[in-house]
């Protein structure tokens, strides 16, 4: 059997397939990811930290999951690039000198262009900027994906 006929036989059977894209958030519905060739993704998003994709229309994103017929259900995303053409990082927001904890368990120090960012503490935010050293960003733009209370 070719790759082509288990594919077609596990879709005829219901069966869902491991994926990872990259491309470009588009706004639907549904959600899809436009990949560096066009091809469009559909993607089925649940839960308030997958549902926040949604909310990132121009952010290039990598995003893995199950294939369901040609809809990716997204168990797992990160950016890559911000809509501003930057670096982009997600992470949770912590209290102090400004900290942004990623799901890695790396820790950078971060510094806003706009002071009013500092209340995002306990959320998960998405952020854009540079990266002045291996341990800090400065954040020129940002967006509040999951406020605290909702994680």
């Amino acid at each position: 059997m070719t790759w082509r006929t288990l594919l077609l036989a596990s879709l005829l059977a219901g069966c869902t397939m491991a994926g990872k894209v990259k491309g470009r958030v588009v706004q639907g519905p549904p959600v899809a990811l436009q990949t560096s060739t066009g091809e469009m993704v559909p993607l089925v998003l649940k839960g308030p930290l997958l549902e926040a994709l949604a909310h990132t229309e121009g952010h290039w994103v990598d995003v893995s999951g199950r294939y369901n017929g040609s809809k990716l259900k997204v168990e797992e995303w990160y950016p890559v690039q911000g809509a501003h053409g930057m670096s982009a990082w997600m992470g949770t927001l912590q209290p102090g000198p400004n900290l942004l904890d990623f799901r890695t368990g790396a820790l950078y120090r971060v510094v806003f262009d706009d002071p009013s960012m500092e209340a995002w503490v306990g959320s998960v935010v998405l952020v854009e900027g540079r990266q002045d050293n291996p341990e800090q960003i400065h954040v020129v733009h940002g967006q509040v994906l999951v406020h605290g209370s909702e994680l």
